[in-house]
């Protein structure tokens, strides 16, 4: 009787699933660059991107350095964010003209996904972050100028990869036997999500270092 209802269970919840079900549009070819024991040698291509800068000045003893930082995603995920599953977030940071005498290094960068709704069950759930820090450098971090930029590439996990978005979700009806769609989540509230990121930018002149902090928060719609 036991193993009858044991069964049962499983093939209700295998029923869930396949009525709440929903093609993906996504494919291996489409989500991978080469198939091996199907391809030998690929040469590497670069996506479209979409981007946005934003413009920043860092200020230190009256002087003043201007500082632009850039985010790229896939042109095809402008408008169209995805909740569910990985997608790439190209980081980067450079400057303006600095003095002779001075250095600019990017010393710490933090930099987290998270849900915007309307609705409080699903806004400000984190969909993935990324801290990585270049304080054990001789230096204390990495130069940028005008020239030679930083970037760093954010692998934003999907919603249904995180333990910690699973867990939130959870308080609010979902249980790990049920995959989040997102419809699921669009018909929460759903609107978006927003890129925040923190850099920690070194500034060396003439033997003295300071420290300054440039901050975003930017918005990636999905339809």
């Amino acid at each position: 009787m036991k193993k009858l209802v044991s069964v049962f269970a499983v093939a209700l919840i295998a029923l869930g699933i396949s009525a709440c079900d929903q093609d993906s549009d996504v494919t291996l070819k489409s989500e991978t660059d080469a198939q091996i024991g199907k391809n030998t040698k690929v040469v590497a291509t670069n996506e479209p991107m979409k981007s946005v800068s934003v413009e920043h000045t860092i200020d230190y003893q009256g002087t003043k350095i201007p500082v632009v930082a850039t985010y790229m995603i896939n042109k095809n995920l402008a408008n169209n964010w995805h909740f569910t599953y990985q997608s790439n977030i190209n980081l980067q940071i450079k400057t303006g003209s600095i003095p002779s005498n001075a250095r600019v290094l990017v010393n710490n960068i933090y930099s987290d996904v998270s849900i915007v709704s309307n609705k409080v069950s699903t806004n400000g759930i984190r969909q993935d972050s990324l801290e990585q820090s270049y304080s054990q450098l001789p230096s204390g971090g990495i130069d940028v100028n005008s020239e030679n930029s930083y970037s760093i590439p954010f692998q934003v996990e999907g919603i249904n990869e995180n333990e910690t978005s699973m867990t939130i979700l959870n308080g609010y009806g979902w249980t790990e036997k049920y995959r989040i769609t997102e419809d699921d989540l669009k018909e929460h509230g759903a609107q978006g999500a927003k890129l925040n990121v923190v850099w920690t930018l070194l500034v060396n002149e003439d033997g003295r270092t300071f420290s300054r902090t440039v901050s975003d928060h930017i918005g990636l719609p999905s339809k």
